[in-house]
């Protein structure tokens, strides 16, 4: 009789939840289809695999819906609570399911990482000038990329064994600031005490640039007075994540943009005084994105979009600015001075002298070129920056799953809660301004470097190089929505988790076979 009132309080709590949350359940559900729809659709060559690997994303699945659906249960459903929850534990299994090496030039990151964690700022140069560094072999043999997952524990065991050293190239993150690596750094330092092998050094890395990019675009999600659940998303693609989870640089330029962005938006909203901690971080988020990729140093100019409350007066905050973006204009250029050194033209028939004379004699032309380039490889910018091709380009999710997450991002920014706060009409000019400038940037950085001097296309653009401005893009349009708590943040968490699961089946599945 005593355990008969306890059941009858359980069963109550039971048919309560499932009441108050069957739509989300049930969405979560479909989903779940529409993954498994997709994954058996598009990768029917896995054979026996594909029930291991479906059993073992529906645990994982399951257990983030769970703890999502606890989170919403609590009195204040934040979204960068949400996010400290599920990046974390999707971030782990990326660095355990993508094989070292598999992400972009990932072997030469970490070479540089290493490097600067011995105490090198700058690069040697070999006989042909090519950047490099004298550097234990067992990187070379720890970071060959396997061909499946078979293959990775005699790649560990080899890279053990190894105990020599010799010169290794990698000229084109020799160009990199070791401010883009002091995450990974700060990995391998702690390897290194501990006497790790060489492919732990890696996942250590690996490690710290995931933890390096959640505590920020947690404070991005948090600080935002609007589109949160549009960052949360853009943090949740599965290149971004990819980028997170690795050791490349992007990781900590792509955190810092849309913290700063963030940051801006939030003081835009509500122009209070800068307090001493938020001066100590401007200043240092302004030198890290600047240091991280020179192209991106427009970004830094949105600090003019601070309202003068922000400061003691216009005059204050006009010299402040000004004076903070020469120290950074500064620091490229002196950073530029040593890293030119390094620069080497990657492709046949690049002509680096000859290309930036055209640009300058023939501006119109260039920009011809430009836009011929976008007309011609839109398409493929949209899918691999959303996602769409992982790894080095070789793992391919469905476009149809890719372009829909495009559609929803947008949907979810278009009908986000505005909360009566929308930029102004010159606050939109500048940020265009700044948006364009960088993608000039981008562009012509590997026009000079990448491209054919005859070519009509510039080579070498990805559409996770342009994410960073993705934000800036977004706040250009204004939301339909102008009520209040009146968006549901369970819809985009329960997307960005399933695309993400979708993600980590098809890794899983091309290294399976």
């Amino acid at each position: 009789m005593t355990d008969y009132y306890p059941s009858i309080i359980l069963n109550t709590a039971m048919k309560n939840f499932l009441k108050k949350n069957y739509r989300y359940i049930l969405f979560t559900l479909i989903f779940f289809i529409i993954n498994c729809v997709f994954f058996y659709s598009f990768h029917a060559s896995i054979g026996k695999s594909k029930v291991l690997i479906i059993l073992t994303l529906l645990i994982i699945y399951i257990i983030l819906a769970i703890l999502v659906f606890y989170l919403k249960e609590k009195k204040h459903f934040k979204l960068h609570k949400i996010f400290l929850v599920v990046a974390p534990v999707l971030g782990v299994l990326y660095i355990f399911i993508m094989p070292l090496c598999a992400p972009p030039d990932e072997p030469n990151h970490f070479r540089r990482a290493y490097e600067i964690s011995e105490g090198f700022i700058l690069s040697d140069r070999n006989d042909q000038n090519i950047g490099g560094r004298t550097l234990p072999d067992s990187i070379t043999v720890a970071l060959t990329e396997p061909k499946n997952y078979a293959e990775i524990p005699e790649i560990f065991s080899n890279s053990i064994d190894s105990r020599d050293e010799k010169f290794q190239t990698f000229a084109n993150t020799s160009l990199y600031s070791p401010i883009s690596y002091l995450p990974e750094v700060i990995g391998i330092w702690i390897g290194k005490i501990l006497h790790l092998p060489i492919f732990m050094l890696v996942y250590l890395a690996r490690f710290f640039n995931l933890a390096c990019w959640v505590i920020l675009v947690y404070y991005a999600i948090k600080i935002t007075p609007r589109g949160k659940a549009t960052f949360f998303l853009l943090a949740l693609l599965p290149i971004s994540m990819q980028s997170a989870t690795s050791c490349q640089a992007d990781a900590l330029v792509n955190a810092s943009t849309l913290v700063f962005f963030a940051f801006i938006l939030s003081k835009i909203k509500n122009p209070i005084k800068l307090s001493q901690k938020e001066s100590i971080a401007t200043v240092a988020l302004t030198i890290i994105i600047s240091m991280c990729k020179i192209v991106y140093i427009p970004i830094c100019f949105l600090l003019y979009l601070l309202p003068r409350e922000c400061f003691n007066s216009k005059k204050d905050k006009i010299l402040k600015v000004s004076i903070l973006l020469l120290v950074v204009v500064a620091l490229n250029l002196i950073w530029l001075s040593f890293s030119s050194g390094y620069l080497i033209e990657f492709m046949p028939e690049v002509n680096s002298g000859e290309q930036l004379h055209y640009i300058l004699s023939n501006p119109f032309n260039y920009l011809s070129i430009i836009a011929n380039t976008f007309a011609t490889h839109s398409v493929f910018y949209l899918i691999s920056g959303l996602g769409g091709s992982l790894g080095n380009l070789c793992i391919n999710l469905s476009e149809i799953y890719i372009l829909f997450l495009g559609f929803f991002i947008m949907y979810t920014y278009l009908n986000e809660d505005r909360r009566q706060f929308d930029l102004s009409v010159l606050q939109k000019i500048v940020i265009s301004i700044i948006s364009i400038l960088c993608i000039g940037l981008i562009c012509t950085s590997l026009y000079i470097q990448w491209t054919a001097f005859s070519a009509d296309t510039i080579d070498g653009i990805q559409g996770r190089y342009f994410l960073p401005i993705v934000p800036m893009l977004l706040f250009l349009l204004t939301p339909l929505n102008n009520r209040k708590n009146s968006f549901n943040y369970i819809y985009p968490v329960i997307i960005g988790i399933s695309i993400n699961i979708y993600a980590l089946g098809v890794i899983m599945s091309h290294y399976l076979i």
